[in-house]
Parts: structure tokens; C-alpha cells; sequence
């Protein structure tokens, strides 16, 4: 139904942070289950920080997709059915969240999304039932991610510098040109500011992306390694965390907005009045 892009600085940690804290049904009015996706055609880590087989991957997905005739363009198979061929190679964490992963190499990561952008990722936005939180690496403006003209919301991640006001400012400079990039290519984007220094959330906000929705996440050293794979914190110690906190509340506010989108178009289509989505932070 919904397909939420991240891309920017430290973009893995956080889509993972974001799919734990992802609101289950009973903790909210959002019945969307969370399905992380990574593709980054640098070539992908997921499996490597699950400490699971390598394979059902991206590839796996897209050439089974193939196989059955799940392209945009097959009008004889339905979305549903085109999903009954994703699900069974999606693969679950033993946190939790469910993944399809990036192959690890960055000749078959790269041809993977490539061909994602004509099967796989057409279903996941039609998908009534789930939200796609898609993993597209670092962001290059030259060649933006296929994933991205199938996103209700890009999130751009940006990490500050803090031991130097200077270097962060040209860095933010560089945030405001990424920033235009998206939205004069007609992307929604919100900002995720990790780090609270040297510069405050609203100061990165109106000078880079004035009209954007953003928000703060904590340079969180323990829980980045502990998503990575480390061992020996619980995961009880692990919600405590402030990276982890944080994210709840950033993903608390996607799934609001992914969730009036969906009833704003489909009032739409029935000719009904609708408001425009908001989230406050």
C-alpha cells in the first residue's frame, strides 16, 4: 500500500531502528505491518546484521516476480496474486521485523533494483496491507533510486558533524542541494537530523527543506551496534536506548502519514471530500 524511502547518511541503521519501532495494530490506529527492504545497489548488509542465510534476497524476489509474470505492466495477475509470490521469500529476523535483503555484491545488488523498479516495487505500493520501508543507500542525485517515484514519503537522512560547526555547514549545504533535487523531482521529503549538534533541528530544517516535516534522532553508539549484530544487550535494555526512542516516535508519525494518505486517496476515488495529511513534530 505504502512505500516509505530512506536514503542519506547512516541510512540502515535507521530504517532497521524504524522497523522495530514500527507500531503494532494494538498500539495504535495503524493496521499497516512494517516490511524492511533493502535496496541499495552498493550491494547490502541486512543479512550479515541478522545473522541469516543470504538468500531468499532481492534477486530471489525479482526473478520470481519474472517467472510468474509479476511486472507493472500484467494486467492477467492481480496484486494479490503478484504478493502471493513475495511472501513466501520474505524472510524474519529473530527481532522481529520482516526483510527482504540486498544481495551482498554490488554487481547483482545493482541489477536487482533495477529490475525491482518493474516488479517489485509496483506491488509493494499497491500492497493494501503493509508499508515498505526501502533501504536505498546513500543518495546520488545524478542517479536517484528507482524506489523513490513509487514513494509517499522520502526520508533523507543526514548526519551532522559535530566536532566542527564548519565542515557540518558545508555538509548542510550539500543537504539543501539533495533536498531541492527531491523536491523538484515532485518527492515528498521529510528530514531525519541525526545528531543535535552544532546545529538545532529547526535551524537544519528552515534553511535546508523549509516545507518539510523532520525530525531529531540521537547519535546512539550502543544501539547502532547492537542493530549491527552485536551481542550481549538485552532486548529489554535495547527499547531503553535513546536511538531506539526516538525512532518509535519517527515511525509512530510515517505510519500516521501513510496511513491519512491511504484514506485521502481513497476518498478521493470515491469523490468524497478528504483533508490534507498532517504530522506535527
Amino acid at each position: 500500500m505504502a512505500i516509505i524511502a530512506v536514503t542519506g547518511d547512516c541510512v540502515t541503521t535507521t530504517i532497521v531502528a524504524l522497523a522495530a519501532g514500527w507500531p503494532t495494530p494494538t498500539e495504535s490506529a495503524h493496521d499497516l505491518e512494517a516490511l524492511l527492504v533493502e535496496a541499495d545497489p552498493r550491494g547490502g548488509s541486512l543479512s550479515a546484521w541478522f545473522d541469516t542465510p543470504a538468500t531468499p534476497s532481492l534477486s530471489t524476489v525479482v526473478t520470481a516476480l519474472h517467472q510468474a509474470g509479476g511486472s507493472a505492466d500484467d494486467a492477467h495477475r492481480s496484486s494479490g496474486q503478484r504478493w502471493a509470490t513475495i511472501d513466501p521469500l520474505v524472510q524474519r529476523s529473530s527481532a522481529g521485523p520482516r526483510f527482504i535483503p540486498a544481495p551482498t555484491r554490488s554487481r547483482e545488488a545493482r541489477t536487482a533494483v533495477h529490475e525491482a523498479a518493474h516488479s517489485l516495487f509496483p506491488v509493494l505500493a499497491e500492497h493494501d496491507r503493509s508499508v515498505a520501508l526501502v533501504d536505498t543507500g546513500a543518495l546520488d542525485i545524478a542517479r536517484p533510486s528507482h524506489a523513490f517515484r513509487f514513494a509517499d514519503v522520502v526520508v533523507l537522512c543526514h548526519r551532522q558533524e559535530a566536532a566542527s560547526a564548519a565542515a557540518s555547514a558545508a555538509r548542510i549545504d550539500r543537504l539543501v542541494e539533495q533536498a531541492d533535487a527531491l523536491t523538484s523531482a515532485g518527492h515528498r521529503v521529510a528530514i531525519a537530523l541525526v545528531g543535535d549538534e552544532p546545529f538545532a533541528l529547526d535551524e537544519v530544517i528552515a534553511f535546508a527543506a523549509p516545507e518539510s516535516t523532520g525530525w531529531l534522532l540521537p547519535v546512539d553508539p550502543l544501539a547502532a551496534a547492537v542493530l549491527a549484530g552485536r551481542r550481549g544487550v538485552s532486548a529489554r535494555r535495547l527499547a531503553r536506548l535513546p536511538l531506539m526512542r526516538g525512532a518509535a516516535d519517527v515511525a509512530d508519525d510515517l505510519a500516521r502519514l501513510v496511513t491519512d494518505r491511504r484514506r485521502t486517496r481513497n476518498q478521493t476515488s470515491t469523490g468524497q471530500p478528504a483533508p490534507d495529511p498532517q504530522v506535527t513534530r
